[in-house]
């Protein structure tokens, strides 16, 4: 069916109960053939788990549109596409939206699931523009991205390096990783008791947002958490050896370990605690432009 011309939802719409319309599709690839993925998806969500004892890697998407008329919907089912391809050891979807449902989303609801049961030790690519990612399992390399939408990694272990970027949403991880990146625009982190696995260095950081994180063990050189708006607190082994700041410009800091504090000056809101720890070692920043700054023990 060709797109219709221009943007036809507002003058076909009328008011009523909305209509559902349901495709589903299924994918399936031997897992020894299969070495990474890659998604690509407008609206709606990604779901991936690791199935340890998987022979194959089973995938599934699931188009659900609603429309206050069901020929719409059914016009956006057909003109909406799940581009799939296999190349190279790699999966890539890409979800493909025709242009008159985006002008109109706030007229009808169009939106792609994927559920996905893959074997350990893949490197996967997501990037979603609205909606959730939901990762699970053991992985080689992560990357995600989410214009808005949040991010769950849950129960990881990721061999190398993970990067998670958001513009809008909140980012939960627990597990092990080697080098982790985390940025968010505006949204909370949190990380549950993070092992990292011989990793040189994390990033946290959110412009607008709390952030909380424990951690199992430092990285070797550098573990950076940091905040634009929002309280900071980080808790790491009391063993830890580290060149430790804990930064507020306005706000409480605090450091559980004897550190010296720094003088301010009359009239400055913040404080600022920066010292050796068990003799030094990994520089760890601790920082907050308007919020409370914590580092503490596990």
């Amino acid at each position: 069916m060709q797109p219709m011309p221009g943007n036809p939802l507002r003058t076909i719409l009328r008011r009523g109960r909305l209509a559902e319309e349901k495709r589903e599709m299924p994918w399936l690839y031997p897992a020894r053939s299969v070495q990474s993925i890659k998604l690509t998806v407008q609206v709606g969500e990604i779901r991936l788990q690791v199935n340890n004892g998987a022979k194959t890697l089973s995938m599934k998407t699931t188009r659900i549109v609603k429309a206050k008329r069901r020929e719409i919907a059914r016009a956006l089912l057909d003109d909406s596409l799940e581009l799939v391809e296999f190349g190279d050891r790699t999966v890539t979807l890409t979800d493909r939206l025709p242009s008159y449902a985006i002008d109109a989303k706030e007229e009808a609801d169009v939106r792609l699931i994927i559920e996905i049961i893959a074997p350990p030790g893949l490197t996967i690519s997501t990037s979603i523009i609205q909606g959730e990612t939901n990762l699970q399992g053991d992985f080689a390399y992560i990357t995600c991205r989410s214009e808005s939408g949040p991010v769950r990694l849950k129960d990881q272990k990721i061999r190398k390096s993970a990067v998670v970027t958001v513009g809008t949403g909140n980012v939960e991880m627990d597990g092990s990783v080697g080098d982790l990146t985390i940025s968010v625009n505006s949204g909370d982190i949190k990380c549950d008791r993070i092992t990292l696995l011989e990793a040189s260095q994390c990033t946290l950081q959110t412009q607008r947002g709390i952030l909380k994180a424990v951690f199992t063990k430092l990285p070797k050189t550098e573990l950076l958490c940091q905040s634009g708006s929002g309280d900071v607190t980080v808790q790491v082994p009391g063993n830890s050896k580290m060149l430790a700041t804990v930064l507020t410009a306005n706000g409480k800091a605090r450091c559980a370990w004897n550190i010296p504090k720094s003088n301010r000056a009359l009239g400055d809101m913040g404080a600022v605690y920066a010292g050796m720890v068990n003799g030094g070692g990994t520089t760890v920043q601790i920082q907050t432009a308007v919020g409370n700054a914590t580092l503490d023990k596990t």
